[in-house]
């Protein structure tokens, strides 16, 4: 946990520095209060685990290569056939 003392923050944003002990998966949350209506900010985030590789990123080399590779084979097939 950590907490800053309310205070009026003149860049409208703050730095804060945590050494987490372990990997894992987190919640952020940010409340304010004060005035008429409390605010609460609820962000989840990991730790130490990385980005997952999206599916796209993964098959669409794929597609493009057999597409490349069709291409030229079809091509080479096409110039073979009318020069016979």
């Amino acid at each position: 946990m950590f907490h800053l003392p309310p205070k009026v923050y003149p860049s409208a944003s703050i730095a804060v520095e945590h050494t987490f002990p372990e990997k894992g998966k987190f919640v952020g949350l940010v409340k304010v209060t004060g005035g008429a209506q409390d605010y609460i900010s609820r962000f989840p985030f990991s730790v130490g685990e990385g980005r997952p590789t999206p599916k796209a990123a993964i098959i669409a080399p794929i597609v493009l290569v057999i597409a490349v590779v069709a291409f030229f084979f079809m091509r080479k097939k096409k110039n073979n056939t009318n020069a016979a």
